[in-house]
């Protein structure tokens, strides 16, 4: 089922957003006022949700080289080194232009502007492209994460930060190395701990492990028995380390069938279940800080 289409997840959502309208009418009723402007900032996230899919893994894994491929055009810098890379929002526009965004507050260059963005500036970039691949996902938003072993701290910590606003992930390992590395896993658990640390952060992950992809890349540097093999051991690993299924790809910027080996990764996301994750347990936080206001 695509995640766009199914009437499962619109009647879901509808679902959340009548308990959501009761809160609400108890808020405005008993002119509960802190509570009423969370709820409206609540109300405008689920309005404006969409699965926002972090492709993640280590620095030269092909993140990059691999979501160029997929989108058919050579837009994001291959081989950034760490004190230059930021993430990359990747969106459907018929115009095409960079938005560059820090603190909530966002400036506009042009895509030939690109690579004289300060980005140390800049928590994250929003590049919204004319491109077709992208506008039959939307309302998916592809994001291109920097390498996680850079060595930087600050820039990990930004790395880290930015990733509790994802509620799916693909992880990109470089087919020469073979497995899933140690440090894809505290990559992870980092990612958690991020996220219980900073409680402000917009979306919380829950059930982490249920919303994890992977592909494997530069497949072009292996021969096919070797790329089975890789593909064998990696399916092992995650499923002993994340204890289920994981959807697996094997790939590379040359292979044809890139387009469609992406487009069937992200439609294995569950949406519906997803978006439950992420707005249900924050209604019903909203809900008993509602009762509890209304008791006092």
């Amino acid at each position: 089922m695509s995640i766009f289409l199914g009437k499962e997840y619109k009647g879901m959502k509808d679902k959340i957003l009548k308990v959501f309208d009761l809160i609400q009418d108890k808020n405005q009723k008993y002119e509960l006022k802190t509570l009423q402007k969370n709820a409206e900032i609540l109300q405008e996230e689920i309005h404006q949700f969409s699965l926002k899919i972090l492709f993640v893994g280590e620095f030269n894994a092909g993140k990059s080289a691999l979501l160029n491929a997929f989108m058919k055009k050579e837009i994001l810098e291959e081989n950034q080194i760490p004190e230059t890379a930021i993430a990359g929002e990747l969106v459907f526009d018929t115009e095409e232009y960079i938005e560059a965004v820090a603190d909530g507050i966002s400036k506009r260059y042009e895509l030939t502007e690109a690579t004289n963005i300060e980005t140390a500036a800049y928590d994250y970039l929003i590049w919204h492209l004319n491109c077709l691949e992208l506008k039959e996902l939307k309302p998916c938003t592809l994001v291109d994460m920097p390498g996680f072993n850079s060595g930087v701290r600050a820039h990990n910590k930004a790395i880290l930060q930015y990733s509790g606003k994802g509620n799916a992930y693909v992880l990109v390992i470089d087919c020469e190395k073979g497995t899933i590395k140690q440090n894809i896993t505290e990559f992870i658990n980092e990612i958690n701990k991020t996220v219980q640390e900073h409680p402000i952060l917009i979306n919380e992950i829950k059930n982490y492990k249920d919303n994890i992809a992977i592909a494997i890349t530069k497949t072009e540097l292996k021969i096919e028995e070797e790329i089975t093999e890789i593909e064998k051991n990696i399916k092992f690993h995650a499923e002993a380390m994340f204890g289920n299924h994981v959807p697996v790809i094997t790939t590379s910027k040359f292979d044809e069938q890139v387009q469609e080996k992406v487009r069937q990764l992200v439609n294995n996301f569950d949406v519906e279940k997803i978006f439950i994750q992420t707005f249900s347990p924050r209604i019903f936080e909203l809900g008993m800080r509602c009762i509890d206001s209304l008791e006092i």
